[in-house]
Order: structure tokens, then sequence, then C-alpha cells
């Protein structure tokens, strides 16, 4: 398990200059915060100032669901970043699921288009199951 989290995050690593966008100057207080997280996440280097913190403040917001963060290494980050580099709105923490698939699809060798596309059907059917279910 290690070596292919290793690999995952060698894969945003890679991307993550496309994680960047145009952000605000951040706060003294946010640039205290921000060295430590770039201690934490040395993969996250590519990536600008305003846009990794609204990156790490957004998935804490919506996975552990609280306001602000604590700053510790958290490897299922990265199934977050993977759904942000495929274009997948985290909404919930549910959501994690479409990240771990397309990781997954990843470290079989498929693009992340063709990754997303295959986390779509799977959870597509995942759907379809539940509504079967309900219909009863």
């Amino acid at each position: 398990m290690y070596s292919e989290l290793v690999k995952l995050w060698g894969y945003v690593e890679k991307n993550a200059e496309k994680l960047n966008c145009s952000g605000e100057k951040l706060e003294d207080y946010q640039q205290a915060e921000l060295s430590e997280l770039r201690l934490t996440y040395p993969e996250l280097a590519k990536i600008n100032d305003s846009s990794l913190d609204e990156l790490y403040f957004s998935y804490q917001g919506s996975f552990n669901l609280v306001n602000g963060y604590d700053i510790y290494r958290e490897e299922a980050f990265v199934f977050y970043l993977i759904c942000e580099l495929a274009g997948i709105n985290f909404e919930e923490p549910e959501d994690m699921f479409s990240g771990e698939i397309i990781a997954s699809f990843l470290l079989q060798g498929k693009s992340i288009e063709e990754a997303k596309k295959l986390a779509r059907q799977i959870r597509d059917k995942k759907l379809e199951a539940i509504g079967s279910e309900i219909d009863l």
C-alpha cells in the first residue's frame, strides 16, 4: 500500500501546476500555516501559496467537516487532489470514493480521463443498485 501511495503522490506532484489558480495574497498568520503545510507536503511545491491554502482548507472543510485546519500529513488528501485534477466536484465526504477509484485506475496505467470515465460508470452502477433497493 505504501508504494501505491508514493506513486499517487508522484502523479499529483507531476501535475501539481494544474492545481494553481490566481488567488489573493495571504495574511501573515496564513503564511506561518503555509510554511508548516509545505513542510508536511513537499510534493506540492509547484502549487502557489493561495492555491495550496485554498485546497487544504477546502479539503478539511469537505472531508473532515472542520473550519480552519490543524496541519498533519493525511494520506487521504491525495484522493481529494486527484478529484481536483480530474475536475470532479468534491462536495461530500462520500465523494472521496471517486478519488479512490480514479487512483486505482491511475495505478493500472489509465489516463486521468479514462479513470474518470470508469469511476463515473462505477458510481452510476452503485447509485442504480441503491435506487433499485429503494424501489422494493
